[in-house]
């Protein structure tokens, strides 16, 4: 009779370091994002949507800051593209 009632509470150690080390090794997994804001001097910036191939892209920027020159705009700051989608699928008109 006295292994009948030791065996309940075995199984409820085992099942309780069970969760504790699941949930340590959770709490160790998780890691905070890694993102700052910081506020920025007010700039200017051109802005286009380009639509073909990425190897044509560097003169299409290039016109843009020809133009952007002739009408007296400098704009500041990185240069920055984003990728809406591969241009071999995307479409062209």
């Amino acid at each position: 009779m006295g292994n009948v009632r030791v065996w309940p509470l075995i199984s409820l150690a085992v099942v309780l370091m069970v969760i504790s080390v699941v949930k340590i090794s959770a709490e160790q997994t998780i890691e905070k994002p890694k993102i700052t804001t910081r506020q920025l001097k007010p700039q200017t910036v051109l802005y286009t949507l380009y639509r073909g191939s990425y190897d044509k892209m560097g003169g299409t920027i290039g016109n843009l800051y020809a133009l952007a020159g002739k009408k007296g705009v400098c704009p500041r700051g990185a240069l920055c593209c984003a990728y809406l989608n591969n241009p071999q699928y995307a479409s062209l008109s």
